[in-house]
């Protein structure tokens, strides 16, 4: 098995770090605890907003450059041992910005919003 250790990837000129084209990463990312309103962890997050139950507002600490990023995420049980299997889902129109998003934590079975545990990342570009 081979390993690779680098602190930095230099340009070719070894003139600064190595422009990365044409290849996406997560740029902002929630494991986020609706149940106690608790960010559990995250990144380019600076805060969520409750706006109702399982109804959030992440808004990122750097802004994406336009509204057509990507977003996968996924909600399970709560604290409290029931089963409460969600989705996560942007909801459309307004409610993606570049500098936040909306997010509603849904039971499959019935459809109604409600707080769990979720996650979710977002790939695009930043601003």
């Amino acid at each position: 098995m081979s390993e690779l250790r680098a602190n930095t990837i230099s340009d070719a000129a070894g003139t600064g770090p190595v422009a990365l084209t044409d290849q996406w990463a997560v740029r902002q990312f929630w494991l986020f605890n609706g149940d106690t309103n608790t960010v559990l962890n995250s990144g380019n997050t600076s805060s969520v907003t409750d706006n109702s139950t399982g109804q959030y507002t992440f808004n990122f600490t750097n802004s994406f450059a336009a509204l057509d990023y990507a977003s996968t995420g996924a909600g399970n049980s709560g604290d409290d041992g029931t089963s409460r299997t969600g989705a996560v889902q942007t909801p459309p129109d307004t409610q993606a910005l570049t500098t936040s998003t909306r997010v509603i934590h849904q039971v499959i079975s019935s459809g109604s919003a409600t707080d769990v545990v979720s996650s979710s990342a977002l790939i695009g570009d930043l601003a």
